[in-house]
């Protein structure tokens, strides 16, 4: 079996979801019950549960949808905003979700999307005249935990000098803070409350 991604409850650490091949497992119970699937898409679906309310898990792939646990049910958020490459909820605002992607994990293209209302409605936020008119594969988000306006984006590929950027107003405008890393990608990113930036690359 191939695992991606995984979410655990973090007010209930004995339950969760995981992500086995294409499917999406819940976990009422780690250690005494079965999972069962809540969803069958594709490979690499991203997991990211609601800051305030577990009983709400948002996941994408070539679109974003919520899973309520109580009821069983998942909503789609329409077919115009992606999330196959990442998806970032926030500790500060649980009703902010960043997403980012084109029409499957591996697509050339895609855009980085932002909701503040949970959902209801998306902005495209990577056509911002700040942002790269071109670049490779967005990787990771990364958000602030008390500021979920202060955001970053992480590159995988080899363009030289774009490797992170940051936005200090939910995405409005971006800074490239590349400086010297080197050309190699970029594949994980996480953030202090220190405003502290942690990333992952290949060496």
């Amino acid at each position: 079996c191939d695992g991606a991604d995984c979410a655990i409850d973090y007010s209930d650490q004995t339950q969760g979801y995981s992500v086995v091949n294409k499917s999406i497992q819940r976990f009422d119970n780690f250690t005494t019950t079965a999972p069962f699937a809540i969803s069958n898409v594709a490979f690499f679906p991203n997991l990211e549960y609601n800051t305030s309310n577990p009983d709400i898990l948002y996941y994408s792939y070539s679109d974003i949808k919520k899973y309520v646990r109580s009821t069983n049910t998942t909503t789609t958020f329409g077919a115009t905003q992606r999330g196959a490459w990442a998806l970032k909820t926030c500790p500060s605002n649980s009703s902010r979700v960043y997403a980012a992607g084109g029409t499957y994990y591996y697509a050339p293209t895609g855009e980085l999307y932002v909701t503040s209302d949970g959902g209801t409605s998306w902005s495209t936020i990577s056509n911002s005249a700040s942002f790269p008119a071109t670049y490779p594969r967005i990787s990771d988000i990364g958000v602030r935990p008390n500021n979920s306006g202060q955001v970053f984006v992480t590159f995988s590929g080899y363009t030289g000098g774009l490797k992170v950027l940051y936005s200090s107003d939910a995405g409005i405008s971006w800074s490239n803070i590349s400086f010297d890393l080197p050309n190699i990608p970029i594949w994980s990113i996480e953030v202090d409350v220190n405003n502290n930036v942690y990333i992952g690359c290949d060496i």
